[in-house]
């Protein structure tokens, strides 16, 4: 039966006509000897058009070899011409859905994985060599010479894209067997390849057959390959698969492949193991994987170029943001550690708080229970509250009264001495330059005597540079007399300076303690009032404020006088005569 199925696939459908000048179809011919010629032998045949046997030309001579490869494949060579003219020409295929099939033995339904569709290529062409170089890289061409060992597939049509990349292998077949080395070689190829059987059919019949999906089958597709089956129990209305078996098959046929290739492994080992060629083969071997090896060193090598380059790369080109990245971080441990400090005082500064309010509410809670002793009493003794309050508003009247005329006196006081430090100051001002004036004065006084008993000393004898001496000398006798004077003003000024400094603590000792009495009176009357649980504060508060404000005005005017001090200081020293 496989015989009569391969005598059929190899029976001659196409032939010449009687002036060789075109070709005809076995559907197109007319029975019997009619000028038809072998495509292969040249030879003349008949067409065999019964009525039960699929039509088809024979030899007519007697003495033809049916056997000869140029006329067995003759007629196959010619429609794989016809399909490569087409496709050469539509530049485009349909091809079938794509699914993943469960493993033998397995049951579930196969997943689809991707629709039909139409392949349409930018360049179609013929018999291109898919090869190994020695460095393990895929390459391609037009029928190069390559070794047998490193060809990998010569497809009958290779589709390109517009970047010249191959996207889709077509092979032309007679049935749907593909053998496991093919089936392992376009794995290491990994493009999707697909197969065609050419109907034995007019030239339009065979367009037309190429413009559908019936004949095209997928060999390897990658998307199948590296997808991993997910079991499906579910099946058609009639229990049926809606898939093409023969596809089926194609895929199945892969781990059919894998125990083959196992088998035929095991049977080459021990073939080569037993024979004279085994140290060829092993010499092969090495040298294959010493190729490989080489290749893979220098791909890591240039692998690991290609990293150092992109990182220098990449080092110089963000260096700025990198020194930014840097100094943001810096600033950002600073901000951490300057909040950290922050979190800290503030716990600290919380604790303090929080021991002042405490001990001030207990200050408040005594006054308030002092208060309410001296309204207990007050009530005892047989007075009312409103006399009660009446006697503590007259106190707070006249108490309010005098601290006004004591802050008046206060403030008249500190402008009285604020005007005395201000005159003082403007005398010392004047000191220094009043100083220099007097010695710039003494100075050209002593350089014009001195130029005077000079010319003196050379009109005179011995006797009157002796003279001369004497008065230089007396003049410079008084010189000292003067800076005595100067030393006997500057004690004086000292001597007035402590009086003056002297009388201003006592005044100031004195304003202290009438101060503190006042503060504690108006204290205690703020407290009276506070305890009176009035709506709005005391006027006392304001008064309070304001000797604040006064205490304050005080303290300005005694750095002031602190400042003053530091500049007398610096005059008694003598050190701007240094200047």
């Amino acid at each position: 039966m496989e015989q009569k199925s391969q005598n059929s696939d190899f029976q001659n459908d196409w032939a010449y006509n009687e002036n060789f000048t075109y070709h005809i179809h076995i559907s197109e011919a007319k029975s019997g000897l009619n000028g038809y010629y072998c495509l292969g032998c040249k030879k003349e045949m008949q067409a065999a058009k019964g009525l039960k046997r699929i039509h088809y030309f024979r030899h007519h001579a007697k003495n033809v070899d049916k056997d000869n490869t140029e006329c067995v494949v003759a007629s196959r060579n010619y429609r794989e011409l016809i399909a490569r003219d087409i496709l050469q020409r539509l530049k485009q295929l349909k091809v079938p859905d794509v699914y993943k099939f469960p493993s033998m033995g397995q049951g579930g339904k196969p997943m689809l994985l991707q629709k039909s569709e139409t392949i349409v290529a930018h360049k179609v062409k013929s018999e291109i060599t898919f090869y190994e170089d020695d460095n393990c890289l895929v390459q391609f061409g037009q029928n190069p010479e390559v070794d047998q060992r490193f060809l990998l597939i010569r497809p009958d049509i290779t589709f390109f894209n517009e970047k010249e990349e191959p996207i889709l292998l077509i092979e032309f077949v007679v049935t749907h067997k593909i053998d496991d080395e093919k089936r392992l070689k376009l794995k290491r190829l990994g493009l999707n390849t697909v197969q065609i059987i050419i109907p034995k059919r007019p030239e339009n019949e065979i367009e037309a057959a190429l413009k559908s999906q019936t004949k095209v089958k997928w060999v390897y597709n990658e998307i199948e390959a590296n997808t991993e089956y997910i079991f499906v129990s579910e099946a058609t209305n009639n229990g049926i698969w809606s898939i093409d078996d023969d596809q089926r098959n194609i895929f199945e046929e892969s781990y059919k492949c894998r125990a083959s290739q196992l088998k035929y492994l095991i049977r080459s080992v021990k073939r080569a193991l037993e024979s004279q060629s085994y140290n060829r083969t092993e010499q092969l071997f090495e040298s294959e994987i010493s190729r490989v090896e080489k290749a893979t060193a220098a791909e890591q090598q240039r692998l690991g170029e290609l990293e150092t380059g992109i990182d220098n790369e990449v080092q110089l080109q963000y260096a700025e943001q990198f020194i930014e990245l840097d100094r943001q971080r810096g600033k950002l441990d600073e901000s951490e550690k300057e909040f950290r400090r922050h979190i800290k005082g503030l716990e600290e500064r919380y604790r303090t708080k929080d021991d002042e309010i405490r001990g001030e509410q207990e200050e408040i809670r005594g006054d308030q229970e002092e208060l309410n002793d001296i309204k207990r009493r007050e009530l005892e003794n047989g007075g009312t509250e409103e006399s009660i309050r009446e006697r503590f508003r007259r106190a707070g009247e006249e108490l309010r009264h005098d601290f006004e005329i004591t802050s008046e006196d206060l403030k008249r006081y500190i402008d009285r001495e604020i005007e005395y430090k201000g005159k003082l100051s403007a005398d010392e001002a004047k000191l220094p330059g009043f100083f220099k004036q007097l010695e710039s004065k003494e100075y050209e006084n002593f350089a014009i005597e001195r130029d005077r008993n000079r010319n003196w000393f050379r009109a005179l004898n011995d006797g009157e540079e002796r003279i001369l001496s004497e008065d230089i000398s007396n003049e410079e006798a008084g010189l000292k007399e003067l800076q005595l004077k100067e030393g006997t003003l500057a004690e004086e000024f000292g001597e007035l300076e402590e009086r003056e400094r002297a009388r201003f603590r006592e005044e100031e000792a004195s304003l202290i303690g009438e101060e503190k009495r006042y503060q504690e009176s108006i204290r205690e009357e703020l407290i009276k009032e506070f305890r009176e649980s009035t709506t709005e504060l005391p006027r006392r508060v304001k008064f309070i404020l304001e000797a604040q404000r006064v205490g304050r005005d005080y303290k300005d005017a005694h750095r002031k006088e602190q400042y003053y001090q530091r500049a007398r200081d610096f005059f008694n020293q003598g050190a701007w005569e240094k200047e």
